[in-house]
């Protein structure tokens, strides 16, 4: 029998038990008859299919290579000494091998062969015989490529200066910031430097201008005058220098974004009416030991938590009082024995509020006999 045939059958009929085997086992699983039926009849169409494509598979596989093979018999003869005789030997073993090998192709000698046959005792016979040779390894030519280069790449790192043009104050007169000079200005950087020749900044010079948020005043600058920075809302920071005697009534009224400023390093005697009224954001402020007086409403709805007044000082809230009034964050107030008078309601509306001072001093008086404060307010440094 045919051996593709034979193999072909084979493969059917393991391919048919392995469905019957899985047709057994589910479908005494499966109660619904009509799915039992259907399984059964994917079941011969997948058989079917498989046995078609086996078949197809089959045929259409390559048969295997052949190769030539030379087989090459030498048959030794004893001959006359004649080259006729020789030639004659040769055509008669010629004739006896192609009868003795069945189906095999003599090829004809060359003329060289056939000179060497003339001359020799030995005949030479070349056949040529097809012989089946399974191939079992092959001969693959890859193309061959060069490794790639190692190439460095070395990187460049460009340090890019950028040079940041000063912002120059432009003033109608190098040595003072005039009045109003600059009030509700809108143009004017987020932080400014006042010119180093400059010594006075007169009242309103800044006045209402929103776009500034840091002001540097150099050393040298001894006068700021009234509502200089008034309603700047904006105005965060402030930094002063020692040279500063004087800071005029409501200079930062207003300024509801401050919160950072150095006043003790100044050399002022007087925190002026309404200077830091209305600074929400000012937590803190460090009293310089020059001053001697706190004035009407200085620190008026302002965001101060705790202040410590200094040897020194002798008045708070001048004739108006107010100099704390609703100042709803302001906890510990801590005052000198040098304190002679404090108006009257300059404390008032802070309802959290402690005052610190010696026992036996006027300050202790003050409190408890002018002021009105209760006695669970005031507390003995």
């Amino acid at each position: 029998m045919n051996t593709e045939i034979f193999s072909t059958i084979c493969g059917v009929i393991s391919a048919l038990s392995g469905i019957v085997t899985l047709v057994n086992f589910i479908l005494p699983l499966i109660e619904n008859e009509k799915t039992k039926k259907k399984i059964i009849v994917m079941c011969l169409i997948l058989f079917v299919v498989f046995g078609v494509l086996f078949f197809i598979f089959k045929r259409t596989s390559p048969p295997p290579p052949t190769t030539t093979t030379t087989l090459t018999t030498c048959i030794t003869t004893t001959t006359s000494a004649t080259s006729t005789s020789n030639l004659e030997t040769t055509t008669d073993v010629s004739s006896t091998t192609t009868s003795t090998l069945n189906n095999i192709k003599t090829t004809e000698p060359t003329q060289t062969q056939k000179e060497e046959i003339i001359t020799s005792p030995s005949v030479i016979v070349t056949v040529t015989v097809p012989v089946y040779v399974p191939v079992t390894t092959s001969s693959i030519s890859l193309p061959v490529t060069a490794p790639p280069s190692l190439t460095t790449t070395r990187r460049t790192t460009t340090t890019t200066k950028v040079t940041t043009t000063k912002y120059v104050l432009p003033l109608n007169d190098p040595y003072e910031v005039g009045e109003a000079e600059f009030k509700n200005n809108t143009t004017l950087p987020k932080t400014i430097t006042i010119p180093d020749t400059v010594t006075i900044i007169k009242n309103y010079a800044f006045e209402n201008c929103d776009t500034i948020e840091t002001v540097i005043i150099p050393e040298g600058v001894t006068l700021i005058g009234e509502n200089a920075f008034y309603l700047c809302n904006n105005l965060k920071k402030i930094v002063l220098p020692s040279t500063i005697v004087s800071i005029g009534a409501s200079a930062f009224d207003n300024c509801t974004s401050l919160n950072n400023i150095n006043l003790e390093v100044t050399k002022v005697n007087n925190i002026g009416i309404h200077l830091f009224i209305d600074c929400k954001m000012l937590q803190e402020v460090k009293i310089p030991s020059t001053v001697q007086s706190i004035d009407y409403g200085a620190f008026e709805r302002s965001g101060i938590r705790t202040i410590t007044i200094p040897e020194g000082c002798k008045d708070i809230g001048g004739q108006g009082g107010l100099a704390f009034r609703d100042c709803e964050y302001l906890v510990d107030v801590y005052l000198p024995k040098t304190i002679t008078n404090i108006a009257n309601n300059s404390f008032g509306g802070s309802k959290n509020i402690k005052v610190h001072c010696y026992a036996g001093t006027q300050a202790e008086t003050i409190l408890k006999n002018d002021v009105g404060l209760p006695d669970n307010q005031i507390f003995y440094r």
